[in-house]
């Protein structure tokens, strides 16, 4: 009895630990819906919006402007991009407020272009015949490094303005299919404005 009591106190500290252990690794890998911390590597420290011309749908990417009067053209048409509140972000703050649109309806969401996630996707159910659904767990794992990886960016409901390298705004959660739908009226009734005024 001794001897069994003595096993156990010097196998019950290492299986222990080992229980831990894999409770911590597992409950790293739970989502919990909560927006990621921010690294400091995620900001640049130059604020870049990526927005779109309504009246030729071109994507410009460009610093959004402070002042009113000097508004840049599209790289396209050559119309002038309707920012609505230049200025509104300031120099190494959040984005409170969308300068393209003067809306602030935003959201946080991973700077990874979905055209290609669905491409890699394609790929993989495409080579499944050859692969044995091996390609199927390669662009899972390529998915979840993205996920890891990537910087978040803010992002306007209203317009898709898409704004790098500023600080994110903690009030500001990840994209939400519900908030987006409400606001699609709004969304198309701005889009129709503009497209009347740019002519």
């Amino acid at each position: 009895m001794a001897d069994a009591a003595a096993a156990g106190t010097a196998l019950g500290p290492h299986t222990n630990k080992k229980r831990v252990d894999t409770g911590q690794k597992l409950s790293a890998l739970k989502y919990t819906g909560e927006t990621p911390p921010v690294k400091e590597s995620e900001v640049s420290g130059t604020l870049v919006c990526r927005c779109f011309c309504p009246s030729c749908g071109t994507a410009n990417s460009l610093a959004p402007p402070g002042d009113p009067a000097a508004l840049p053209p599209c790289r396209s048409c050559g119309k002038t991009l309707p920012f609505q509140s230049p200025g509104a972000v300031a120099p190494g703050g959040a984005v409170t407020i969308c300068p393209f649109c003067g809306d602030d309806k935003l959201y946080l969401v991973k700077d990874f272009d979905q055209r290609i996630g669905c491409l890699i996707v394609a790929v993989g159910a495409a080579l499944v015949p050859w692969t044995y659904g091996l390609s199927l767990a390669v662009c899972a794992l390529i998915d979840w490094l993205a996920y890891r990886l990537l910087p978040l960016v803010t992002v306007c409901y209203i317009c898709a303005t898409k704004y790098r390298g500023a600080p994110l705004n903690p009030d500001h959660k990840p994209f939400d299919l519900l908030t987006a739908q409400t606001w699609e009226a709004r969304t198309l009734n701005w889009r129709k404005l503009h497209d009347q005024s740019a002519d």
